[in-house]
């Protein structure tokens, strides 16, 4: 009897806000129906930019269909926290939380965001609605993307520290094959370590994890 192969892709940090970027949504959707499964691993959308409810109002909203049919699962993250939204996120997942973890093919993973091992953002409401008024993340994204459009990820390097740390805490977790995190921005996979980045996919780059049959592989792309 022949199994189904399955195709996981696992995205982080995708910080999507009310500033709609075709380039980046045409993209997206070509990535996710490729798949037959997706997991979310935080910062999807980023309360720092904007509300919710102005989330939810975007054309981004397109895709929901899409991630809902994929049945993704949807892990929150430090900059869309499960506080700052409501029920209304099952239109674009069938799971919310914390923490996921699944087993395919035999290989048995754990995803969570990471910022719970590498310290939190400033999040309490009055910050954020300040963040939000003098568009702080408005003059922030848009120095990282000349950076990230003319030199990529590179910028990202010194995070690699992070994962280190990360590193020490998933080469000690006996019952997993692979902990994925995002958080730090720097993708990159570590069998021995057992540990997984997820990356991010912002101001057009582009790194994601693909898991095929229980075989994890870091992609790197550009769009």
């Amino acid at each position: 009897m022949n199994s189904k192969r399955e195709r996981i892709l696992i995205i982080s940090d995708l910080h999507l806000t009310t500033n709609f970027i075709e380039k980046k949504y045409n993209y997206l959707k070509k990535l996710f129906l490729s798949v037959d499964k997706i997991i979310i691993n935080g910062d999807f959308w980023t309360a720092y930019y904007n509300t919710f409810d102005e989330f939810l109002r975007t054309k981004w909203s397109e895709l929901f269909p899409i991630l809902k049919n994929k049945n993704t699962i949807y892990i929150y993250g430090n900059h869309d926290k499960e506080k700052w939204q409501d029920k209304r996120n099952k239109k674009f997942s069938i799971w919310q939380g914390n923490e996921y973890g699944f087993e395919t093919n035999g290989v048995k993973f754990l995803v969570t965001h990471g910022h719970t091992y590498l310290g939190d953002s400033v999040s309490t409401k009055k910050f954020v609605e300040i963040w939000r008024l003098l568009k702080f993340d408005v003059a922030k994204y848009f120095i990282e993307s000349l950076f990230l459009r003319t030199i990529g990820t590179f910028i990202f390097k010194p995070a690699s520290i992070m994962n280190n740390k990360v590193k020490e805490i998933s080469s000690n977790i006996s019952d997993i094959n692979y902990l994925v995190i995002g958080h730090t921005h720097w993708a990159e996979i570590d069998k021995k370590n057992k540990f997984i980045n997820s990356g991010i996919i912002h101001s057009g780059v582009s790194n994601y994890i693909l898991i095929d049959d229980g075989n994890p592989k870091l992609i790197v792309d550009r769009y």
